[in-house]
């Protein structure tokens, strides 16, 4: 009892001390233990306000690179996306390769790729389940809890044994030594090391020598990660109250306690939380080649989209949708959808063979 009244007095202390932390971090609710899953959520850091967005088997979440969207995996063996509102809620892909001796995290990095490791392999795929990748890199080592830089060069994962390694996609490796949560910066120039579950410390990629030692807020911390969105910030959980989420700006040495009863997975700065940008999930043909006189049907999923429209002649159609289209040449179609940050735009084309 008197160990759980101090570390409240020290929650207090640290979040009345230190500037208010602006932005958004998501997590998992506890679910019993560091690599047990939960219901996703998403949490106001100046507010402290939680917003369940799934609920059941979420692990291994991150935000979008504009921070409006969140990947996770889901019941271990798939991975998910969805606004940072809970709307919107897809699959990318399955059968993934999670296992509960490795785990799994979801890494959205430029170029609308998502990024995992699952054994000793790293895989990816696009953000609409395209080009799937399951030999992207392999190591010659087991790959837990992978993360990576933004460019998608550079990774940094924990091995058994308890060892943390950073690595070059394709390329060599380097051992950085006894620890856990092994995760590197957005720019890549920096890997985490859990040292003690007290104490983590930053280190240079490209040597492998120490940046910092940073000493978390007390209690039993890991599940350290660098956001992917800021080289700054690196989120941290205490196993204290079922889990207690923290945001640690690395240069200062400043935590931040956000909540209890989650693990942090990663941490957006700023504000209000930025509108949801239009997208388009998803345009497809399927099949995408008929015989003259045949029919072809054309579907379509978008997110934030407030009006969405395909040209040859349909008009305006649902923001998320099919049609059956019979042309009698091979014809493209473009779907235009309007929204917050756009208008965008994808093609498909339907391929008519003999035409009449």
């Amino acid at each position: 009892m008197k160990g759980a009244v101090c570390l409240a007095a020290v929650a207090v202390a640290l979040a009345t001390s230190a500037r208010a932390l602006d932005g958004m971090v998501v997590g998992t609710t506890w679910g019993g233990g560091w690599y047990s899953s939960g219901d996703l959520i998403l949490v106001d850091c100046s507010t402290k306000d939680k917003t369940t967005l799934v609920t059941g088997s979420c692990y291994g979440a991150c935000f979008s690179p504009d921070g409006t969207r969140i990947a996770y995996f889901k019941d271990y063996n798939s991975i998910r996306i969805c606004n940072i509102d809970g709307s919107n809620d897809h699959l990318v892909t399955g059968n993934t390769g999670w296992s509960e001796a490795t785990g799994s995290c979801a890494n959205w990095i430029a170029g609308d790729w998502i990024y995992w490791g699952a054994g000793r392999n790293v895989k990816r795929v696009k953000i609409d389940g395209s080009q799937r990748n399951d030999n992207v890199h392999i190591a010659g080592y087991e790959l837990m809890i992978c993360r990576f830089s933004q460019d998608g060069t550079r990774g940094a994962c924990t091995t058994y044994g308890w060892c943390v390694q950073r690595f070059y996609i394709g390329g060599g490796s380097m051992k950085l030594g006894g620890g856990c949560q092994g995760s590197v910066s957005p720019n890549g120039l920096y890997v985490t090391r859990n040292l003690n579950h007290s104490q983590f410390r930053i280190h240079n990629f490209a040597d492998g020598s120490v940046a910092k030692t940073v000493t978390a807020a007390p209690g039993d911390s890991n599940n350290h990660a660098f956001s992917h969105l800021s080289n700054d910030y690196v989120v941290y959980t205490l196993k204290e109250h079922n889990g207690t989420g923290a945001v640690c700006h690395w240069q200062s040495g400043t935590s931040h306690l956000i909540g209890t009863g989650f693990k942090c997975w990663d941490y957006a700065p700023g504000g209000s939380p930025p509108p949801p940008q239009v997208t388009i999930d998803s345009f497809t043909a399927d099949p995408t080649t008929i015989t003259h006189g045949a029919s072809s049907t054309l579907s379509w999923q978008t997110s934030s989209a407030t009006s969405v429209s395909i040209d040859q002649g349909i008009g305006t159609v649902s923001v998320d949708g099919s049609k059956s289209v019979s042309p009698t040449l091979t014809t493209t179609y473009t779907l235009t959808a309007e929204g917050p940050g756009g208008p965008k735009s994808q093609d498909v084309t339907v391929m008519v063979l003999d035409p009449g």
